[in-house]
C-alpha cells in the first residue's frame, strides 16, 4: 500500500513556467497551476513500433491523476527555481483508493524564448519533494530524469500555457526500509501560468 501510495507522488515536479521580456531571457516571479496524468509502470516500459519506450510492461501499470500549483522565479540568465504543492488520487485497483498531497522544489534551465515559446528542463539532482498526507506521509522522493515542458506565452507576455509535447520516461526514487525503490512513469501536463510581479 505504501509503495502504491508513493507513486501518486508527483508528476508535477516536472513543471516550470515564465514570460518573456525584450530579449530571449525570462525574469520575474510567476504562478503556474494545472493537471498532470501519469502512466505508472512498476515493471517498466516496452518499445512501440518506432522503437520508443512508451508501452507499459507487465500487468501492474495504472494511471495517476494529480493537480499542482507552484511559484516560479526566473533569474534573467536562463535559470530559475520552482516550489509548490501537489495533490493526487488513485482509485482501485491496484490498491485501495486513497488521496495524497505534498510539496516539491527544484532548479531549472530554459531554452531561449522564440515566437513566444520556450522549453524548460529541471536541473539534474535538484528535483525533490515529500509526501505530507496519505498512506506514504513522511516519505521523501526525487525525480531522476530531465524532461521537457513546452510553454506558449500571450502577446503581452503576462499569461500562457504549459503542455507536454512527447512521451518521456521519468524515474521517481525513494527509500523504504533502507532500500532504494525506483518507479518508472510517463506523464503529461496541461496548465496555465500568470505573472505575479
Amino acid at each position: 500500500m505504501r509503495y502504491i501510495a508513493l507513486v501518486f507522488v508527483f508528476a508535477t515536479t516536472s513543471i516550470s513556467a515564465g514570460a518573456a521580456f525584450a530579449d530571449d531571457k525570462l525574469k520575474g516571479t510567476f504562478a503556474v497551476a494545472g493537471i498532470t496524468n501519469c502512466l505508472v509502470a512498476p515493471s517498466g516500459f516496452a518499445n512501440d513500433i518506432k522503437g520508443n519506450p512508451t508501452i507499459a510492461s507487465g500487468n501492474d501499470s495504472f494511471v495517476l491523476v494529480q493537480n499542482f500549483q507552484a511559484r516560479l522565479n526566473f533569474n534573467g540568465d536562463g535559470t530559475g527555481t520552482a516550489s509548490g504543492t501537489w495533490m493526487s488520487m488513485l482509485s482501485a485497483p491496484p490498491a485501495k483508493a486513497a488521496g495524497s498531497a505534498g510539496t516539491f522544489s527544484y532548479s531549472f534551465t530554459h531554452t531561449p524564448v522564440t515566437n513566444n515559446s520556450f522549453v524548460t528542463l529541471p536541473t539534474p539532482g535538484t528535483n525533490k519533494g515529500g509526501v505530507d498526507y496519505g498512506p506514504s506521509a513522511g516519505l521523501q522522493f526525487a525525480v531522476e530524469d530531465t524532461f521537457h515542458r513546452v510553454f506558449q506565452l500571450s502577446n503581452d507576455q503576462k499569461s500562457g500555457t504549459v503542455a507536454t509535447s512527447k512521451p518521456e520516461i521519468e524515474r521517481l526514487t525513494y527509500t523504504q526500509d533502507s532500500k532504494t525503490i525506483t518507479i518508472s512513469r510517463i506523464c503529461f501536463v496541461a496548465g496555465s501560468l500568470a505573472r505575479l510581479d
